[in-house]
């Protein structure tokens, strides 16, 4: 039996979800665990694994929910598929701080996955990253692979990059995180995207999705690698 971990795609967060997840944890993960977006990622390996488990790891001071904030009580106004994706769900909720909004964020995909996994049992675990410090300065930089079981320490080191220093993206295709990649560009200030592929049989697939990548959006300025483990 296998569980399900879907988090945000937060760098501050890989140590924690070691900690949360084991080597039957298969991992998700986006900007502000927006199930919305990645519903039939969900939908695949739930249907495709036996999940006995899923674990919705939400999180505070999240980037992707200063997006929303910005949108909808500053009208920053993002681009047509972050607002799609991840704003719009929350258009209808009161809120007047971030805080509420994190917590409303919770609700929201919890909702969400409840009508996705009928029968699975779904617990919440909120990080709290309020005493969380850094002991890197270096430019973060974003590897978006398949959904998996990771151990981001292991992986980190393979990859030669210090884990806090990676926002870490899993989903099964491209049109579910391209508003993720847009966030992380746009508002993160990423310059640096790795296409990972961790299995022999992921190669083709995951340097389609970089293509796919190069296809759908104009990426000026950023690094596009493909990396093979």
């Amino acid at each position: 039996m296998k569980e399900l971990l879907i988090s945000c795609m937060d760098h501050r967060l890989n140590g924690f979800i070691d900690q949360l997840s084991s080597a039957q944890t298969i991992l998700v993960r986006n900007a502000g665990a927006n199930i919305f977006s990645i519903k039939e990622s969900i939908k695949f390996l739930i249907d495709n694994n036996e999940i006995s488990k899923i674990i919705l790891s939400t999180h505070n001071d999240c980037g992707a929910m200063k997006v929303v904030f910005n949108s909808i009580k500053n009208k920053k106004n993002p681009n047509d598929d972050i607002y799609n994706k991840l704003v719009k769900q929350f258009e209808k909720r009161s809120f007047n701080t971030i805080e509420e909004l994190e917590k409303i964020n919770t609700e929201i995909q919890l909702d969400e996955l409840e009508k996705i996994a009928k029968g699975i049992k779904i617990e919440v675990k909120t990080i709290d990253l309020s005493n969380y410090k850094s002991n890197s300065n270096e430019e973060h930089k974003l590897v978006y692979s398949f959904p998996d079981a990771y151990n981001y320490e292991e992986l980190s080191k393979k990859l030669g990059i210090n884990e806090n220093e990676i926002y870490f993206i899993h989903a099964n295709h491209f049109d579910e995180i391209k508003h993720d990649l847009d966030i992380a560009i746009d508002y993160l200030g990423i310059k640096d995207i790795n296409f990972l592929a961790t299995k022999a049989s992921d190669y083709r697939e995951m340097n389609k999705e970089m293509n796919l990548a190069m296809l759908k959006r104009s990426i000026k300025n950023i690094n596009l690698n493909f990396i093979k483990l």
